[in-house]
């Protein structure tokens, strides 16, 4: 079968647009472009997760099972009223970066808030004076704070009744634990 001559110099005219590369197509500068613009999208997805991640890692708040119970009866020998908030099991809440905020629970009015004062002794806190006391420097498994709105200061706080008790870890804003304690 023979050729016909058009049909020759067609196909070496397309042979030759070919080999000269007058016809190549625009996939490698397409491919460019896209491996580019892959490269800045990845690279920023893993930018915003490891810079977010880093933030929040530092700033998790901790977790603890802690216990709130009167202890009006067992407190002293005078009439004052106690709160006994225990430490069951879980993080250590450093000192530093602990407040405690008593609340009426019928109307949500802060009663007391601790956040300050904590020194070598005895672990014990006192509403009026913002005394707290402790022998390590966190709230650990096994320690308990008792609150009592007895000073000898005069102060003007009521520890009766239906009492809302949060424990803050401050850095974070998040409630660690609450409850709501009878005090009688």
């Amino acid at each position: 079968m023979q050729r016909k001559p058009n049909e020759t110099m067609k196909l070496t005219s397309a042979l030759k647009d070919f080999v000269s590369g007058e016809d190549r197509a625009v996939s490698p500068v397409i491919g460019v472009i896209l491996m580019v613009a892959i490269t800045v999208i990845l690279a920023a997805v893993i930018g915003t997760f490891v810079l977010g991640l880093g933030d929040s890692l530092q700033n998790t708040t901790p977790t603890a099972s802690v216990n709130f119970a009167d202890s009006s009866d067992t407190y002293d020998a005078s009439d004052s009223d106690a709160i006994v908030i225990s430490h069951n099991s879980g993080d250590d809440l450093p000192y530093a970066d602990t407040q405690i905020v008593l609340r009426d629970a019928v109307d949500n009015e802060q009663l007391a808030e601790f956040d300050q004062g904590w020194s070598e002794g005895e672990l014990t806190a006192n509403l009026n004076a913002n005394d707290w006391t402790s022998s390590q420097n966190a709230f650990t498994t096994g320690d308990s704070i008792t609150i009592n709105d007895n000073d000898g200061t005069g102060g003007n706080v009521d520890l009766t009744g239906d009492v809302t008790v949060q424990v803050i870890h401050k850095p974070t804003g998040n409630t660690v634990s609450s409850g709501t304690v009878t005090v009688s």
